[in-house]
């Protein structure tokens, strides 16, 4: 498909265990094995994927921050020598802030970091009580296993024709979401790594967010958010997603 102009994209959920990066990162390798199988050329994985978007106060411990970077180490080695770029969601430290990120890689390279800004804080979600905005970043690179690794939250990703940017969940819920910069700028195909719970309808709502911000940006938007893996503690999940082009 690449010879005519056109890249394939993908967005996977995962069989997923809450503040267990461990177990999670088999089940990602298994979906990075199927997207090289399938010739994927850009996989996207829900938002903080690596230890569940529901962790709640583990959130502030720091083995489990641990684990997800060692987990993300691992996964950067196991892209070695496959053909993909691959999108997934982690908290990060970045100074002495909490961040929640999604991290782009490829062939063990860290390509970007890109930190959800609009930290959804009203009726059933608290993240302002563990994150940091990506607004507040103090630097903008940090070093991963001896590499040095951009961070932002406008990041845009280039590879030929393809220039893809990321913003996480709330992001696109915003008055002003990231993804209008991006397009002014470029991106021609959206990712959104998101955990967006379900209410009565909320997802016919959220498909018509995703498929008007598609036509608006005259572009792809892929959408990915959590599953009904994670804990049901006042959130219940569907693991919805949705691919639109220009608006279908």
């Amino acid at each position: 498909m690449k010879e005519f102009g056109y890249v394939r994209v993908a967005a996977a959920n995962l069989d997923l265990k809450v503040a267990n990066p461990a177990y999670n990162l088999i089940d990602l390798k298994k979906k990075i094995d199927e997207a090289v199988e399938n010739k994927v050329d850009v996989l996207c994985f829900p938002e903080l994927c690596l230890s569940g978007y529901t962790c709640n106060d583990l959130f502030e411990q720091d083995l489990l921050l641990e684990e997800c970077l060692n987990a993300l180490k691992e996964l950067a080695k196991y892209s070695i020598g496959k053909d993909l770029v691959f999108i997934v969601g982690t908290p990060l430290k970045i100074g002495s802030s909490l961040f929640n990120c999604a991290v782009v890689i490829k062939d063990g390279i860290y390509l970007g970091i890109t930190c959800k800004t609009y930290l959804p804080n009203y009726r059933e979600f608290y993240e302002k009580r563990w994150f940091e905005s990506g607004n507040n970043l103090a630097v903008d690179q940090i070093v991963i296993d001896n590499q040095t690794v951009v961070c932002g939250i406008d990041l845009l990703f280039r590879s030929g024709k393809l220039c893809f940017g990321i913003e996480i969940c709330e992001d696109l819920w915003s008055v002003n979401p990231l993804s209008n910069e991006m397009v002014l700028n470029g991106a021609n195909v959206i990712f959104n790594p998101s955990a967006s719970n379900e209410i009565a309808a909320k997802n016919a709502y959220r498909k018509e967010l995703v498929k008007m911000q598609s036509a608006k940006g005259i572009c792809a938007y892929v959408y990915i958010s959590a599953n009904a893996n994670e804990s049901s503690t006042d959130l219940l999940f569907s693991g919805a997603g949705f691919i639109f082009e220009n608006g279908t």
